[in-house]
């Protein structure tokens, strides 16, 4: 049974597998999610966060190549947004 839904991204169809939220301090207002994606028969994380200070947003999605081919879990790239987020005190 296959689970999810399928996206078109340059052309090439993904199979999103799943979409789930994660806890991350950013901003007034973040939002930040891990989507579970496979290509083929290759599955990928890409993770993707969203966060508001005052009237600017700011929107970052990582994605961790040397994780992915050794079948590796990957964090958030928190020292990036933590800097952005310093940049729009």
């Amino acid at each position: 049974m296959r689970r999810g839904f399928t996206m078109s991204a340059d052309g090439e169809k993904q199979q999103i597998t799943k979409v789930t939220e994660e806890k991350l301090a950013a901003g007034e207002d973040v939002v930040a999610w891990t989507v579970g994606t496979k290509l083929d028969d290759t599955a990928a994380d890409t993770k993707v966060v969203v966060f508001r200070q005052g009237s600017t947003l700011a929107g970052f999605s990582s994605f961790n190549i040397a994780a992915v081919t050794r079948g590796d879990k990957f964090e958030q790239p928190t020292a990036v947004i933590e800097a952005q987020e310093a940049k729009l005190g």
